[in-house]
């Protein structure tokens, strides 16, 4: 994606703003779960499948908006893509059964996705490797911040005020960056690379299956999807084992999630401080080992204490988890789609939607995998984490990255 100097550089608070609208949808979802269930009288694999739609959507919206965004430029597509997204949040608020709220969540999804796509595609395109990760990890880091917030904030205004209102929240914040986009974002010129793309739409399967080609993209792509699918195992089951094996509430969920979400935070801070002077291939193995050793940890304190499970053995193993998580997600991505040729709004959605699908495949599955015995949370991070520190750190060793 090229356009016109005055859109490649937007004030940067607006690009952490575009970021952060749909992961707050996102996650704000999480400690409402067990009330929806209650009160569409659904199971909890059909509430969970919220969650999973979601992620679909985001995945599918992503791969549509990078073409659009490539052909037609970043600022009509974000435009279009809150409008979409602010409809789906007045869907599920209106909504009266779980089809309804089912289809709002895909909108929020679909339209949200553009925010999170375009911020990151601004950065990667005209940075080099490690500054594009050190930029990454900013963004990040206000993504980390939202996410911290929106469980406890969702959770307490679900509890004061009904379920209804933290997806109200959702629609104010989105209609506010709506607002600054629409403010801030210059109407670009379209550019001799994007006059070139005049044709993009219709060979974008040819280019995605060339970014699919590429071992060294799709290494870092399928290590950082597990990573993620890791963290989405957690957060989609923990608010039912939180309700039904700890006795707690919504509240007591958003209260202990602070320390996963906070552990994010502060991984995306390490990694922006630190991606330039380190590098960000040792930043990104340093983060899998540093969630590989959470993982086992969650799982060695979970069969110890087998007989007395509380709220810390989950909660804070998880929260060095996304410590790594923190270091990792943004170099993995900076690492993978520098070694692309192609348009980076493209290349981005790829990488994008292949952990999406991966992650709100196996987050949907693991719901029915967890009946047995909630010692499979800790079994199934493991397992994925173990096997996205493989992909990365061995694989990776046959192939030459450029830093560019």
């Amino acid at each position: 994606m090229s356009t016109d100097k005055a859109f490649d550089s937007p004030p940067p608070f607006l690009l952490a703003l575009m970021a952060i609208a749909s992961p707050i949808a996102l996650n704000i979802y999480a400690p409402l779960m067990p009330m929806l269930a209650d009160q569409f009288d659904v199971s909890n694999e059909s509430v969970q499948f919220g969650f999973t739609l979601y992620l679909l959507s985001l995945a599918v919206g992503q791969l549509i908006a990078g073409p659009l965004a490539d052909r037609w430029g970043a600022r009509p597509v974000l435009i279009y893509g809150f409008l979409i997204h602010i409809a789906g949040c007045l869907l599920v608020i209106s909504s009266q059964d779980i089809a309804v709220l089912l289809i709002g969540r895909c909108l929020q999804a679909a339209g949200g996705c553009t925010g999170m796509l375009l911020a990151r595609s601004l950065v990667l395109q005209n940075n080099s490797l490690d500054k594009s990760g050190a930029l990454l990890a900013y963004i990040t880091l206000g993504i980390a911040s939202s996410q911290a917030l929106a469980p406890t904030l969702g959770a307490y205004l679900a509890e004061w005020f009904g379920w209804r209102s933290a997806i109200l929240l959702s629609f104010v914040i989105a209609l506010v960056i709506l607002l600054f986009a629409i403010r801030f974002l210059s109407k670009e010129q379209k550019s001799s690379q994007q006059q070139q793309n005049s044709k993009l739409l219709s060979s974008a399967s040819k280019n995605y299956w060339a970014v699919l080609r590429n071992r060294v993209f799709l290494t870092f792509a399928l290590s950082n999807a597990l990573i993620t699918s890791s963290y989405i195992v957690f957060i989609n089951n923990m608010p039912f084992v939180v309700e039904q094996e700890l006795n707690g509430s919504a509240t007591d969920f958003g209260n202990w999630f602070l320390w996963v979400a906070g552990g994010f935070w502060l991984g995306s801070f390490i990694a922006g401080r630190s991606a330039i002077q380190l590098g960000a291939r040792r930043l990104l193995v340093f983060g899998y080992s540093l969630s590989v050793f959470a993982a086992f940890t969650m799982l060695f304190l979970l069969y110890l204490f087998m007989q007395q499970t509380s709220y810390w053995q989950f909660f804070i193993p998880m929260a060095v988890f996304t410590i790594g998580r923190g270091l990792s997600q943004p170099n993995a991505q900076a690492t993978a789609v520098k070694s692309c040729q192609h348009n980076i709004a493209s290349s981005n959605a790829v990488f994008a939607a292949i952990q999406l699908l991966l992650s709100s495949l196996i987050g949907q599955l693991s719901s029915y995998w967890l009946h047995s015995s909630i010692l499979n949370i800790a079994i199934i991070i493991s397992g994925l984490s173990i096997l996205a520190f493989a992909l990365a750190v061995f694989n990776s060793r046959t192939h030459d990255i450029k830093a560019s």
